[in-house]
C-alpha cells in the first residue's frame, strides 16, 4: 500500500493572558555605548494598554536611601549626581497587543545615528530643537538629567531597569518588570517597608536576586527576553501589579545575549519544530528549544 503524505503547516504562536497594564515587560536593553542605550518594552496582553500611569526607572542608590517607590512623595530618585532617571510615559500614550517600544535613553538623535530609525520616545530631547519623538516626563521634579541620564555613569556596573505602575494618588507603587546585572549593589528588596499608609509585601531577598549577567553585554550586542513568561517567577503574595514578585524572576535564564533588534521582536523562535512523522499510526511532532524554556505561553496549529 502507498504511503500517504500531507503538508503540514505549523505555526508556534504566543497565547496571551487577560490585558492589563500587568501585560507589560521590559523585553531588550542595551546599555553601551552611551549613544546606543535603549531600553524595550513589549505589551503580553491581548488588548491595547494605556501607558498614562507607567514609569520606568534606574533610580535606586541604596548607600543613600534612594528608591523609585518614594515617587508617592515626591522623592522618587533620578538626577541628583547620580545621573539615574526615573520616567514617566508621555500622557496618553498606548501600546498595542503583542507590539514593542524602545526608549532611547541618550536621546532619539544619537538613537538614530546608532540605527538609521527612530525610536518610540526618547528619554530627554537630545537635539538643538524639539523633533517628532515624544520626550518621556519626569517622574518628579528633575528627575531625568538632560545632560546626563543613563546607565551606572558609563560603568554598567551593578545597575537595575525597573517598569512601574503608580496611579498617582496612592502610596502604593505596583512592579511590572524589574531587571538586574552587573551586581546587586543596586538591588531592591521592599520586603516590610512602610511608606506613609502602605506596607508592602515580601521581596525576593537580594542576595538571592538572579542577575542577567555578572558583566556588560558585548559592545555590538543587546540583552533581549526570551521568555515570556517570566521563568520561575513567584506569582502570588508580591508586590507586582497581578500580585507577583517581580523580583524572583530568573533573569540568567531568561534573557539571551545578542545583535540589538529595537522596536521589534527580539531573538528567533527559541522553540522550533525538529522532527515531523505524518505517517499512519507512528505520526509524531518533536519540538527543540532552548534549556528552561517554559511551554506555558506556546502551542502548536496545525
Amino acid at each position: 500500500m502507498k504511503a500517504k503524505y500531507y503538508s503540514l503547516i505549523f505555526i508556534l504562536l504566543p497565547l496571551f493572558s487577560s490585558a492589563d497594564v500587568g501585560d507589560l515587560l521590559i523585553s531588550e536593553i542595551r546599555i553601551s555605548p552611551n549613544a546606543a542605550e535603549f531600553i524595550e518594552i513589549y505589551n503580553n496582553g491581548a488588548t491595547q494598554v494605556t501607558l498614562t500611569e507607567v514609569y520606568i526607572t534606574d533610580a535606586t542608590f541604596r548607600s543613600g536611601g534612594v528608591f523609585y517607590y518614594n515617587v508617592v512623595n515626591n522623592d522618587g530618585g533620578g538626577s541628583g549626581g547620580h545621573r539615574d532617571f526615573n520616567a514617566k510615559f508621555p500622557d496618553g500614550a498606548t501600546i498595542n497587543a503583542g507590539e514593542y517600544q524602545t526608549i532611547a535613553i541618550r536621546g532619539s538623535e544619537s538613537f538614530f545615528n546608532v540605527y538609521g530609525f527612530e525610536p518610540t520616545y526618547e528619554l530627554y530631547e537630545d537635539g538643538a530643537t524639539a523633533d517628532g519623538v515624544e520626550d518621556m516626563l519626569p517622574a518628579t521634579l528633575a528627575s531625568i538629567d538632560t545632560a546626563n541620564s543613563g546607565f551606572s555613569e558609563g560603568t554598567n556596573d551593578g545597575e537595575v531597569a525597573i517598569l512601574y505602575h503608580w496611579d498617582g494618588n496612592t502610596d502604593f507603587v505596583k512592579d511590572l518588570d524589574y531587571i538586574l546585572w552587573g551586581n546587586n549593589a543596586e538591588a531592591v528588596d521592599k520586603t516590610g517597608i512602610t511608606v506613609n499608609t502602605h506596607s508592602y509585601l515580601p521581596d525576593t531577598d537580594i542576595a538571592l536576586q538572579a542577575l542577567i549577567a555578572t558583566s556588560t553585554h558585548g559592545s555590538s550586542n543587546s540583552w533581549q527576553r526570551i521568555d515570556f513568561s517570566e521563568g520561575v517567577e513567584t506569582t502570588t503574595g508580591g508586590n507586582g501589579f497581578n500580585g507577583a514578585d517581580e523580583t524572583s524572576e530568573d533573569l540568567n535564564n531568561t534573557f539571551a545575549e545578542a545583535s540589538p533588534t529595537p522596536n521589534g521582536i527580539a531573538l528567533p523562535p527559541s522553540i522550533v519544530i525538529n522532527e515531523v512523522d505524518a505517517v499512519g499510526a507512528a505520526e509524531f511532532i518533536e519540538i527543540y528549544g532552548n534549556a528552561g524554556i517554559s511551554l506555558n505561553d506556546v502551542t502548536v496549529v496545525i
